[in-house]
């Protein structure tokens, strides 16, 4: 990731003036905290964000690049919750013995 970009690949705009504010904010939020306390109510704030954005986002043919930059956006919250809150792996089958 250069400087010129956000952690979601999109043009870096600077913390104050997100790309898409809806949910960016509070995404961004959950990515430099490194408390588990709250980074875990950080990504639940996220992660509501980023679902009401979507609802808005169905009813429009609109929003293609911010679809995406969300699509990368809630992968890396996976990301963060596996490695930093020991949540288990999503892709992982949980129905099946090893």
């Amino acid at each position: 990731m250069s400087p010129e970009q956000s952690p979601d690949g999109a043009p870096s705009h600077g913390k104050s003036d997100p790309r898409y504010p809806a949910w960016q904010r509070e995404y961004q939020a959950a990515l430099v905290q490194a408390d588990p306390a709250k980074l875990f109510n950080l990504i639940a704030e996220a992660e509501v964000a980023i679902f009401n954005r979507l609802q808005i986002l169905t009813a429009s043919r609109d929003g293609l690049a911010e679809r995406r930059a969300i699509e990368e956006a809630i992968s890396t919250l996976r990301v963060i919750k596996r490695e930093n809150l020991a949540f288990p792996d999503s892709n992982s089958d949980s129905g099946s013995s090893q």
